[in-house]
């Protein structure tokens, strides 16, 4: 549910009032598992959770924005915030193949509980002015939140163990552990940060766009287990400069530069171990063009960009301790393209490549420490690809069909097992019933296509894409 409310006090201030509460209970499913390293497509149906089973959410958000134009040079934005999220978790979330027993290992009780409040305001402030004689444009801003997450579970997971199940035939079952659901932390993290961004025209087709954050982070966490606190103050922050170069009124060039600063983790859910680390760091190189052609009927952008993450978390070859010192990179090449074509037909296409490694990065099996370094992260797919062709039908109906296509992706850090790419069906049916109302049939995965959309459990199951469905949409405009 969201709605919202819009005041125009005079000509040059609004406020908007808004708010969204969602409270759902998606489908508890953690994938199909393998037998015998191989998918079954006789299993693809089953579910192997528990029959008392809980994944909720409810989450809110409420925001107040406030936009004022000072003058014809500056204008002010303000956004007021405030965020309730509370989740809820009670699964048996890995079902493991044992030849030996000819059944499947149910395990991984797990109970989780999350409470989280955040309250927040982001005010900046937008010029327009001259710099050393050049037109330039400015915005400056700070923000504030306070997040307090409160989680409880129902660690150590002593009973991870599990059960024995059929396959072909699970008994469902109750949620069942030795270990109690009890609360296990409070945590407080309070965010300040100051950001500026600038766009200078040097000349009638150069320009210059810069940027810079810095956040200040700090965290207090009171462990209610064993009555023990501690706090951790993080410094961070990034910062971009690029150059925009317009060949000509409709073909642009450009390349950026920029820096990053992240947690290990979540901030808000970092361990006290994590806490003691330093922030990872990422840098990015960036070239691209975007181009219209056709009477700016049609448009196309390239783009090709290296990443370098550092500071990752990996195993000490001689001490066997986790250290900062692992590094992640990749190379990726995007492209789009929109074609408007005669009687009402629209392409939409776009592509990726990436190529992504470990540069540094070693792991324990069994008690070996094992380096993976030239290997490809888990989940990342090589390539993939959209095409999306849409018919306006007459002024009030519009139909639409599009591919969807994803490789191959790895399963584990030392690349022995993958999920198969696949390649998926969509289409769309849209009316517009009168000026103010329209509705919509959105149809997935038209051929019923049996495909991995992702994997879990160290790639032992395979998340299954939905199977041939439809929604039915409905908007209103007032």
């Amino acid at each position: 549910m969201s709605a919202a409310l819009r005041w125009q006090a005079t000509d040059d201030l609004s406020f908007t009032l808004a708010h969204e509460r969602g409270d759902s209970e998606p489908m508890n499913y953690f994938g199909t598992p393998l037998i015998d390293g191989k998918y079954r497509d006789s299993l693809r149906d089953k579910n192997y959770n528990l029959r008392n089973a809980v994944q909720r959410y409810n989450d809110e958000w409420t925001r107040l924005n406030t936009d004022w134009t000072l003058n014809d040079s500056v204008s002010a934005s303000n956004q007021l915030y405030y965020i309730k999220s509370r989740r809820h978790w009670r699964n048996a979330e890995a079902y493991n193949w044992s030849s030996a027993q000819g059944q499947l290992l149910r395990g991984d009780y797990l109970e989780i509980k999350h409470d989280q409040e955040q309250i927040g305001d982001r005010q900046s402030f937008t010029f327009n002015h001259s710099l050393f004689g050049l037109d330039s444009r400015t915005v400056l801003g700070a923000e504030y939140n306070r997040i307090r997450f409160d989680v409880t579970n129902n660690s150590p997971y002593n009973d991870v163990g599990g059960d024995f199940i059929d396959p072909w035939n699970p008994l469902r079952g109750d949620f069942q552990s030795q270990s109690p659901l009890q609360p296990l932390s409070e945590s407080t993290t309070r965010t300040f940060a100051l950001f500026a961004e600038n766009r200078l025209q040097l000349s009638e087709r150069w320009s210059l766009v810069t940027g810079i954050r810095r956040d200040q982070n700090h965290i207090d966490r009171n462990d209610m287990r064993s009555d023990n606190r501690n706090d951790r103050s993080l410094t961070g922050g990034n910062w971009r400069a690029g150059l925009v170069f317009a060949v000509t009124d409709q073909l642009s060039l450009y390349g950026q530069y920029s820096t990053s600063e992240d947690g290990v983790s979540n901030l808000i859910s970092m361990t006290p171990a994590q806490q003691q680390m330093d922030l990872t760091e990422a840098k990015q190189t960036e070239f691209g063009l975007k181009q219209q052609f056709w009477d700016g009927r049609g448009e196309w952008t390239l783009a090709a960009y290296h990443i370098v993450k550092k500071k990752l978390l990996t195993l000490d070859p001689v001490t066997r301790v986790t250290q900062q010192v692992g590094q992640q990179s990749s190379d990726g090449l995007e492209a789009s393209l929109e074609l408007a074509l005669a009687q009402g037909w629209h392409v939409s296409a776009n592509a990726a490549v990436v190529r992504a490694e470990y540069d540094d990065f070693d792991e324990s099996v069994a008690g070996q420490v094992v380096s993976r370094a030239g290997n490809r992260p888990t989940d990342v797919p090589s390539r993939t690809a959209n095409l999306w062709l849409s018919k306006a039908l007459s002024e009030d109906l519009d139909a639409g069909m599009g591919l969807r296509y994803v490789d191959e992706r790895y399963a584990n850090t030392a690349n022995t097992t993958s999920i198969p790419g696949y390649t998926v069906l969509d289409a769309n049916l849209g009316w517009t019933v009168q000026r103010d109302v329209r509705l919509g049939l959105q149809l997935n995965n038209l051929l019923d296509r049996r495909y991995a959309a992702a994997q879990y459990n160290n790639g032992q199951q395979w998340l299954m894409g939905e199977p041939r469905s439809f929604f039915v949409t409905a908007d209103y405009s007032f």
